[in-house]
């Protein structure tokens, strides 16, 4: 009885939330997300952006894009995220814009955004954002290069094999998954593989000075990274 009671508990709660989403996502209710892109309330602003970041579909496109010139970081950041998950391509020059943005986790949502978006228009910002500004925005932007999985990124991705442990890792990877789609020329596809032996060599956190591999000043006495490069 216990198990058939717990069994009817979760099956109304599929129901519940089923209804629940229903709800929200009429064309009546998305719009009054939308709306309240502009309420005067900074929060409200950024938990709508959140909401239609999941149900809002193609209709929260235009909106949310307005709302990235909000005056308020954290809304833009919500924005950026929310057209990431809505991943539509009519937001990719929009957010090649906020790469540009004063504040450094706007840009990181606007990297992050874009490579789930994948278009093949961001390449080229992406990879100006690669060679300089934030460790972390930097990090973001070598996932992001390997997710689109353009040709054009991975001379600029074997440069950052060179850069700080968290970048030199993410780099690394995208370098992978690039090679492993399968989508790229063959003389990529040799430059790639001529840093197969750095990539899969374990790091030996030997430094020649004191700091930490993630530290600002960082000279390290091997070239290993430790990823896996399974051919």
């Amino acid at each position: 009885m216990e198990e058939l009671a717990v069994c009817l508990g979760v099956v109304v709660l599929i129901i519940i939330l089923a209804v629940a989403y229903y709800l929200i996502t009429r064309p009546r209710n998305v719009k009054l997300l939308i709306a309240a892109l502009e309420n005067s309330d900074a929060d409200v602003r950024r938990g709508a952006a959140e909401a239609l970041g999941k149900v809002g579909g193609a209709r929260a496109v235009e909106p949310l894009v307005a709302a990235l010139r909000d005056d308020n970081w954290r809304v833009r950041r919500s924005v950026a995220e929310a057209l990431g998950k809505v991943g539509n391509a009519r937001a990719v020059e929009s957010l090649i814009a906020a790469l540009k943005d004063d504040d450094s986790d706007v840009r990181q949502a606007a990297t992050k955004a874009l490579g789930k978006v994948g278009d093949a228009r961001a390449v080229e910002p992406l990879i100006a954002a690669l060679r300089g500004g934030n460790q972390g925005v930097r990090r973001s932007v070598a996932e992001a290069l390997g997710k689109i999985g353009d040709a054009r990124a991975v001379e600029p991705l074997i440069a950052a094999l060179a850069d700080h442990k968290d970048i030199r890792q993410a780099a690394a990877r995208a370098i992978v998954s690039i090679y492993r789609a399968g989508q790229i020329d063959e003389k990529h596809k040799q430059l790639i593989l001529a840093t197969r032996d750095r990539i899969r060599q374990p790091h030996s956190d030997k430094h020649v000075d004191q700091h930490s591999c993630s530290g600002s000043e960082n000279y390290h006495s091997d070239t290993g990274i430790g990823i896996n490069f399974p051919l």
